[in-house]
C-alpha cells in the first residue's frame, strides 16, 4: 500500500493506512479473506471520521484482495463509505475453498464441503458472503473503480493505475469547505500576527573572522563543564 501514500497526499487526500487481522502483529489470528477483516475497516473509518480535519462524508476505501473484499462487506454495514476502489476482490468463496482451505488434489474434492463447513463453524462466519454477485447493487448505488484483470496482480500501486485512481477520486470524492479549512487552519488555533523584530545592533569587529564566532565541538565540550553552562 505504500506506493500509494504520496500520490494520494499530494492530491490532497488524508491517507491512513491499516494491518488487517492476521497481518503483522496480529499475524497469529486467522484470516477469514474480508469477512471479519470488514470490522477492522469500518473500525479504521470511524477514526478518519473523528478527526476534526476529516469530513466524516468523504471517505473512500481502497483494498487488495481480502482487503477489497472486507471494503465492499464495510460499505454495506456503512452506507456513508463515499467510494471504493477494488483491487482484485474474491469473486467467489468456492475459490477460496479450491485454493486456500480445501485440498487442491482432485481426488479430494470431496472433502471440500467439510472443509467450509469447519471454517464457518470455526469463524462464525458465512462463506458465502464472500460471493462478489451479492454486492452488485451495492455497487451499482456507489462510485467504483475495479481493477480484475486476469493475470495481473497488485493492479493499484502500479503507476498508470495510481494515476486512474487519482483521477477517480478527484471526480468523486471532494471534502466540503468545513472540512478543507479546518485542515488548513484549526477552529481552536489563533490567526497568526506578524510582529516586527526590533532592530539588529552591528556584529562587532571581529578582525575579519567570521560573526558569531565558529567553535568546534570539543571547545563547546570544555565550556559546558564550567559553572552555569
Amino acid at each position: 500500500m505504500l506506493p500509494l501514500v504520496s500520490p494520494l497526499h499530494d492530491a490532497g487526500y488524508v491517507v491512513l493506512a491499516i494491518n488487517l487481522r492476521g497481518r503483522g502483529p496480529s499475524a497469529d489470528i486467522g484470516c477469514t479473506f474480508g469477512l471479519n477483516e470488514a470490522q477492522d475497516v469500518r473500525a479504521a473509518v470511524e477514526l478518519l471520521r473523528r478527526r476534526n480535519y476529516v469530513d466524516p462524508d468523504a471517505v473512500g476505501v481502497l483494498g487488495i484482495g481480502t482487503g477489497a473484499t472486507a471494503a465492499l462487506i464495510a460499505a454495506a454495514q456503512d452506507p456513508r463509505i463515499n467510494v471504493l476502489i477494488l483491487d482484485h476482490p474474491v469473486r467467489q468463496f468456492q475459490d477460496i475453498l479450491n485454493e486456500r482451505i480445501g485440498p487442491r488434489q482432485p481426488w479430494l474434492s470431496w472433502v471440500r464441503p467439510l472443509c467450509k463447513w469447519t471454517f464457518e463453524l470455526s469463524y462464525k462466519v458465512d462463506g458465502d458472503d464472500l460471493n462478489l454477485a451479492r454486492f452488485t447493487e451495492l455497487m451499482a448505488h456507489k462510485p467504483v473503480l475495479m481493477f480484475d484483470e486476469p493475470g495481473e496482480t497488485v493492479s493499484c500501486v502500479k503507476m498508470v493505475r495510481t494515476t486512474q485512481i487519482v483521477q477517480f477520486l478527484k471526480k468523486h470524492l471532494k471534502a466540503q469547505n468545513k472540512a478543507i479549512t479546518t485542515l488548513i487552519r484549526p477552529q481552536n488555533q489563533p490567526r497568526t500576527e506578524v510582529i516586527e523584530a526590533p532592530p539588529q545592533k552591528a556584529a562587532p569587529d571581529t578582525g575579519g573572522q567570521s560573526w558569531p564566532p565558529q567553535r568546534s565541538a570539543k571547545d563547546l565540550l570544555k565550556n559546558s563543564d564550567q559553572p552555569g553552562w
